[in-house]
Parts: C-alpha cells; sequence; structure tokens
C-alpha cells in the first residue's frame, strides 16, 4: 500500500513590507554611519600688543576676504605666490614670511596659502596679527 506523501503548504513572503523593511534598515544605516565631511574652520586671528622688529629676513603677503594673495600690494595667485617664495627662500634660507589674513578667511585658504609657502622652500611662516589698542585688555 503506497504511503501518501502530504503537501506543504508554500510559504509566502510578502514582497512589499520586505521592501519596507529594506528601505527602514537602509535610511537607519545612512542616518547612523558617521559622514566624514570635512568642514571649513574659521580662524579669528589674535591680537597682541608686542611690536615687531623690522627686519630684512622676512617678506609679507597678505590674503583677503576672498581669498586673493597680495604682494607687494599686487595680487598674485598661486603660481606667482610660489616663485617668488622660491626666490625669497633661494636668496636667504632663513627667510620668513609674514603672513596676514582676514580675520573671517576660513583656514582652509590661509593653509593652502601656507603648503604654497613650505613648497617653495619657506619653511617659517608667522601668521600677523594686528596691533590691540592699549585700552582693550
Amino acid at each position: 500500500m503506497p504511503i501518501e506523501r502530504k503537501k506543504r503548504a508554500r510559504s509566502i513572503v510578502p514582497l512589499p513590507s520586505m521592501a519596507d523593511i529594506a528601505f527602514i534598515l537602509l535610511i537607519f544605516f545612512l542616518l547612523t554611519s558617521a559622514m566624514d565631511i570635512e568642514k571649513e574652520v574659521k580662524v579669528n586671528l589674535p591680537e597682541t600688543r608686542m611690536r615687531m622688529s623690522e627686519s630684512k629676513k622676512y617678506f609679507m603677503l597678505w590674503v583677503d576676504r576672498d581669498g586673493s594673495v597680495i604682494i607687494k600690494g599686487k595680487k598674485a595667485d598661486r603660481e606667482e605666490l610660489y616663485r617668488a617664495a622660491k626666490y625669497r627662500s633661494l636668496d636667504n634660507a632663513d627667510v620668513k614670511a609674514l603672513l596676514g589674513a582676514d580675520k573671517n578667511l576660513p583656514f582652509r585658504t590661509v593653509y593652502s596659502v601656507m603648503e604654497s609657502l613650505q613648497e617653495a622652500g619657506v619653511h617659517n611662516i608667522v601668521l600677523v596679527s594686528r596691533k590691540k589698542p592699549s585700552s582693550e585688555k
């Protein structure tokens, strides 16, 4: 006598709810994962009461609010900055770059100028601040 096998009912996986769960998990992992977004750090340059002594071993450059570099009163691009710094570093290995930047300028811009100076061989970089009035403490 043949044995009858019981037929199993096929299990049905509800696809719409599985898609909802996958979407919720995706949103969860996107929100909880650490985002590695580099933010601009703004720097407020310090004030000082000291004056810098005059010396022939330095050159002055400024970075204004829009990020353009000014050397000897003229705007210079990164290539001109590199050439000027290279010329100064070849003339004097201990040359100092006095870098003045706008108070509200993002530090990333100041840092890129500092990198350009270092690539040109100027390793002594001094950040310039404005003189604090003697009435403020």
